[in-house]
C-alpha cells in the first residue's frame, strides 16, 4: 500500500526504553547484540523506516500523552503482559538497575551506540 501510495518512509513509535529491552533480550536469550536501530533503509519493502522516539524515555513518552490528553490504549500483547513476559522481566531488571543508578538507561545506550548506526 505504501508504495501504491508512493510513500518511501515508515515512523514507528519505539522509544529508548524499547530499544534497550529489544537489545538486552536478544543478548540474554539469543545469544545475539541484535538492536532496534533508529533509522534504516528496509531493502526488502523499499522503504526507510524511523523511529523519531528512540532517544526518549519511556516515561516522558507516557507523561507527555497524559499532559496533551491524549487517549492511552492498553496493550493486548502477550509480550507484554503475560506473567511469563521475558519483556517484563527485564523491563523490571531495568526498573531495579535504575533505582541506584538513576541514568542507568541512556549508560545502556550509549554502550550500544555503534550499533545503532547504519
Amino acid at each position: 500500500m505504501m508504495k501504491e501510495k508512493n510513500i518511501n518512509k515508515l515512523a514507528l513509535g519505539h522509544h529508548k526504553d524499547d530499544i534497550i529491552e529489544t537489545f538486552l533480550l536478544n543478548t540474554f536469550y539469543q545469544g545475539n547484540l541484535g538492536v532496534m536501530k533508529p533509522r534504516y533503509m528496509s531493502k526488502e519493502h523499499g522503504v526507510e523506516v524511523i523511529r523519531p522516539m528512540a532517544y526518549i524515555e519511556e516515561s516522558t513518552v507516557i507523561e507527555y500523552a497524559h499532559r496533551i490528553k491524549l487517549p492511552i490504549l492498553k496493550s493486548e500483547c502477550e509480550y507484554e503482559t503475560s506473567k511469563d513476559s521475558k519483556r517484563l522481566e527485564v523491563k523490571g531488571i531495568i526498573e531495579e538497575l535504575s533505582k541506584k543508578s538513576k541514568n542507568i538507561r541512556s549508560v545502556i545506550l550509549n554502550s550500544i551506540k555503534p550499533l545503532l548506526k547504519d
